[in-house]
């Protein structure tokens, strides 16, 4: 009787510190990807913004390179990792807007553009 209770024990303590364990990993944001470019293929995506999120946007796609991408417009998701230009200068999110032309290279998962880099160019600044 004494051997089940401390089986029973050990199993409910092995439980429980497996819970917590888990409850205190790190929680990573929502779209953080970590990615190597020579463990996947960076796709190249040319399109125009159609809308503007606060960590993605929408494109509609006029060319795609090292994808089987389907579809005419795809969502890019950026993190703090995301290099911007426009031209030949460094650029940021804020400089985005909708009907710019853009070039966005990353990783593709499940229809979704994970960006690693995005060069902002053609048209004209407008209000989001």
């Amino acid at each position: 009787m004494k051997t089940i209770k401390m089986l029973i024990l050990s199993a409910v303590l092995l439980l429980g510190l497996s819970v917590l364990l888990s409850l205190m990993a790190p929680v990573a944001p929502e779209h953080t990807r970590s990615w190597s470019a020579a463990a996947q293929t960076v796709a190249i995506v040319e399109g125009k913004v159609v809308s503007i999120g606060e960590d993605s946007f929408v494109m509609q796609v006029r060319r795609v390179r090292n994808c089987d991408l389907k579809g005419l417009t795809v969502t890019v998701v950026w993190d703090e990792n995301t290099q911007w230009t426009r031209g030949k200068r460094a650029a940021s999110p804020d400089e985005l807007w909708v009907g710019a032309a853009v070039t966005v290279s990353g990783i593709v998962e499940d229809g979704v553009l994970y960006a690693h880099t995005v060069q902002i160019g053609g048209g004209r600044a407008a209000r989001r």
